[in-house]
């Protein structure tokens, strides 16, 4: 899983896709390259003050949403004092995905993560994780 994420992060999808509403929720192709090139710029979100406090409570909060037999990956993506993003990395099923996407954006969360919340979102082929990571979408509750 790693090395998929080290390889997407080190280049930029050839188009972004239009941006289709989940749970009323959209990202511009402006936000999406915004945080992707943060990612690009060698910053570590986890190193960030309460990093690990914000992604275990993003983590947890997923996760309670979410039947345990499904195998997927959260990472922490981006985090400041306005703004967390994190990668998921989820079955290619359009059902579930959307559960995933809702649970993180409709979810109320403590102080100390911030309240603009943004999601990219990649799709695995096989069962047990591994396969081709194509970019999905990304969604975030702020508009740009």
């Amino acid at each position: 899983m790693f090395v998929g994420i080290s390889m997407f992060a080190c280049k930029t999808p050839n188009a972004y896709p239009t941006p289709t509403p989940v749970c009323g929720y959209a990202m511009t192709a402006d936000a999406f390259y915004a945080i992707q090139n943060y990612i690009l710029s060698d910053a570590n979100p986890y190193d960030t003050f309460n990093g690990s406090a914000v992604y275990s409570e993003i983590n947890d909060t997923i996760r309670n949403h979410v039947a345990d037999s499904i195998i997927f990956e959260i990472f922490l993506t981006e985090i400041s004092n306005e703004s967390v993003c994190v990668d998921v990395f989820i079955p290619n099923n359009d059902q579930f995905r959307q559960q995933v996407e809702c649970a993180y954006m409709q979810a109320t969360f403590s102080a100390i993560v911030p309240t603009h919340r943004s999601m990219r979102v990649f799709v695995y082929t096989n069962p047990n994780g591994t396969g081709d990571i194509p970019f999905k979408e990304a969604i975030t509750n702020k508009k740009y």
